[in-house]
């Protein structure tokens, strides 16, 4: 940071909204080993009579991390049956979840484990509320419930560095109709987590890339919003600093676990940040991109879309974004002139570590932004973010993003 009196300055907060330092959120396990706490994870489970859990994963996660040494024995040794749905899909969709809640259901499960990244919490927290909502699907939870007081147990054993999502309260899945809704709610939240840098060696490099951009954008997101506190944005700019340093190792240097290490620990403060402050405009904004195309990893349509939308959140706070980019950008001076250089320099720096994706390279063009722009528009999602965005949000401005975000400038 360039100086603690200029940064707390550049926040311009609200002094007078009260907030919630930190919210409920899951025992957390953190660092190279973590992944042994399993043992005792499972004789809570045991103690709490939680003994028929459903693990959550697809076959690559399960066989490449080798998580199976730990989980089997550790449930075994502690009597908890278990079974396992290994067809997690990358942006899960109601009827993926309504899968996973149905098979659990006809297996009587008392809690889940999910083995995996965002998609896969995704999906365990969609079906863990519906097994607490009988009757009801996925679309009912994302269309008619959405604030979820009551779901089962959930262990998340992370095995990213951007997801963030094993310790937040939030989910979304797929419609239908290219739109990616939001559920929320305090039990949502795992039980506990895991969280071992060493289950992140085998990540290709273009999700060691895209994942650890996902935190990227959690933060810069959360440091932004109109709800923002000291304690988020902190979180935010740590994260930040953090992930600038070391994502460019781990893209060259893959078995790296110092790089590893720090990017799972940013990942976990971007998480808490966005936990806390929520996000705006370029998670609203991505949502239809990889709902209309779901081969576009989420971390890379965050990124393509990005530059654009600093271009416009700069000028708000100025002094605040040149705070958060100083690892990054350190020329920066903090002035609303110098937004569209800091929207090319950034730009720049997602393509120097191996993300230049734009819109056109994930399939979209011209002709697809009128209905990117209804999707984010129209998609549930989308109000509570706008809502706490930092500048306000017109089809207009949307439409704008899009056209700016369809190839490098």
């Amino acid at each position: 940071m360039r100086g603690m009196a200029g940064y707390e300055e550049s926040m311009k907060l609200d002094y007078e909204r009260v907030f919630t330092v930190q919210p409920a959120r899951p025992v957390t396990y953190f660092g190279i080993g973590a992944i042994k706490k399993i043992d005792d994870i499972a004789k809570a489970l045991k103690e709490k009579q939680l003994d028929k859990v459903v693990i959550v994963t697809d076959a690559i996660v399960w066989k490449e991390t080798k998580v199976e040494k730990y989980i089997k024995p550790a449930f075994e040794n502690n009597n908890i049956k278990y079974a396992m749905y290994d067809k997690v899909r990358p942006n899960p969709t109601y009827a993926s979840c309504d899968e996973v809640a149905n098979m659990a259901k006809e297996f009587g499960a008392k809690a889940f484990l999910s083995v995996g990244g965002g998609s896969h919490n995704d999906t365990t927290k969609t079906a863990a509320a519906l097994l607490k909502h009988p009757g009801k699907t996925a679309q009912d939870m994302y269309e008619k419930i959405v604030w979820v007081y009551d779901a089962i147990p959930i262990v998340s054993i992370n095995t990213t560095h951007g997801t963030g999502s094993e310790v937040d309260q939030f989910a979304v899945a797929q419609s239908d109709g290219g739109y990616k809704p939001l559920i929320a709610g305090p039990a949502l939240y795992p039980m506990y987590a895991i969280e071992d840098p060493a289950l992140t060696l085998t990540l290709p490099k273009k999700q060691t890339i895209s994942t650890s951009l996902d935190a990227f954008h959690h933060s810069f997101e959360a440091a932004t919003t109109r709800v923002r506190n000291p304690y988020s944005t902190l979180l935010s700019a740590t994260a930040i600093r953090l992930i600038s340093k070391w994502v460019p190792v781990a893209a060259v240097e893959p078995d790296n676990i110092t790089a590893r290490y720090w990017l799972m620990y940013a990942s976990v403060l971007a998480g808490i940040s966005f936990d806390i402050a929520l996000l705006h405009l370029t998670h609203a904004l991505e949502h239809p991109i990889s709902a209309l195309n779901p081969k576009a990893t989420h971390g890379i349509g965050l990124t393509a879309i990005f530059p654009a939308i600093l271009n416009v959140t700069y000028k708000v706070f100025p002094e605040l974004s040149a705070e958060l980019l100083a690892p990054i950008i350190p020329e920066l001076e903090g002035v609303p002139g110098e937004a569209e250089y800091a929207e090319k320099k950034i730009e720049q720096w997602f393509a120097d570590i191996g993300c230049p994706e734009k819109l056109k390279d994930l399939g979209f063009t011209e002709s697809d932004v009128s209905k990117l722009v209804e999707n984010a528009m129209t998609s549930p999602m989308s109000k509570p973010l706008f809502d706490v965005s930092p500048v306000e949000v017109s089809e207009g401005l949307v439409k704008t993003i899009f056209e700016r975000s369809l190839a490098k400038r």
